[in-house]
């Protein structure tokens, strides 16, 4: 026959157990928890990472295409200057002559 203080003893022991596995189950699911924060974490630094050097690439291609642009437009520039003064240049030596004959011969 067992006693009340038997039987209290017995849930004590039940409760204690079950109040040890509940605390393993918690650490675990905390570590669960943890375990799968660092991942995701992981997983979107990688994503952020990968996006900032696709971002980088296109302003660098951009910027390429904006440079062969001007680049383009100062070789028009410059051919055109040199157009100009080619067709010019006659003009400019005689006005020139006349400027000196003008100044310095008469």
């Amino acid at each position: 026959m067992e006693t009340l203080i038997d039987k209290i003893s017995v849930v004590e022991q039940e409760a204690a157990e079950r109040i040890s596995q509940a605390q393993k189950q918690g650490k675990q699911s905390l570590q669960d928890l943890l375990s799968s924060e660092e991942q995701l974490l992981k997983e979107v630094r990688e994503r952020a990472d990968g996006r900032a050097k696709q971002i980088i690439q296109e302003r660098v291609r951009q910027a390429k295409g904006d440079l062969n642009l001007l680049k383009q437009e100062q070789e028009k520039s410059v051919a055109m200057a040199h157009e100009a003064a080619t067709k010019n240049r006659q003009h400019a030596v005689a006005s020139a002559i006349q400027l000196f004959e003008k100044d310095f011969l008469s």
